[in-house]
């Protein structure tokens, strides 16, 4: 399988991730357990995760050791923003490429290590029991409706079916998508062929 060229600023901030867990284990081995008991990570870093009732638009807000984490979220996407905003403190990247706003930069960073965080590359292979399948989106839409795969990762992982398409995208098990960058066409195009399998059609 041909590895794809990663962006180097979600590349680093993976790789961040990935070398705060290794940290991590030799402090409290249960906390590098899958899925990441992400509350307690928290915690071991000395935040205090709070549930809020936060502005329209905003998931997340790091506020001195608290992070506010919008209630009415789903679960999945609550483990997502807490380990979103553990990112933001976790990295101290410099860099200011001309491509994007320095804020835009962040937000792209702490995604990745938040995905990095929650679905390690190491360990979706190991539940797909191999790194070597490079299928079509609509391929992994099949084994979804027959195996259920996509769902068991999720259920395993604990995360939403944005982050473990993307996870699948960024480690080159999925092709004609671009690594590293979110993109939600790999979500329609998931959807669609996933509708069209079950003979749901699509909308007009």
């Amino acid at each position: 399988m041909s590895v794809p060229e990663l962006s180097w600023y979600r590349r680093d901030a993976y790789k961040h991730s990935i070398e705060y867990m290794t940290f991590v284990a030799d402090h409290d081995s249960n906390l590098v357990q899958v899925p990441r008991p992400i509350y307690a990570i928290a915690r071991f870093q000395g935040f205090l995760p709070t549930d809020a009732r936060l502005p329209d638009c905003t998931t997340g807000v790091l506020y001195q050791r608290r992070i506010l984490v919008e209630r009415s979220t789903g679960p999945e996407r609550a483990r997502f923003t807490l380990a979103h905003e553990l990112g933001h403190d976790a990295l101290h990247l410099e860099c200011n490429p001309a491509d994007l706003e320095q804020t835009d930069l962040e937000e792209h960073e702490a995604d990745s290590w938040a995905a990095g965080l929650l679905m390690p590359h190491h360990s979706v292979a190991q539940a797909l029991q191999t790194a070597n399948i490079e299928q079509t989106i609509a391929r992994w839409a099949a084994w979804e409706h027959h195996a259920h795969l996509i769902t068991r990762l999720r259920r395993d992982f604990r995360v939403s079916l944005a982050t473990t398409l993307q996870t699948l995208v960024d480690m080159g098990l999925v092709q004609g998508y671009e690594p590293w960058y979110l993109m939600f066409g790999v979500l329609d195009d998931y959807e669609r062929a996933l509708r069209r399998l079950r003979g749901e059609g699509l909308p007009s």
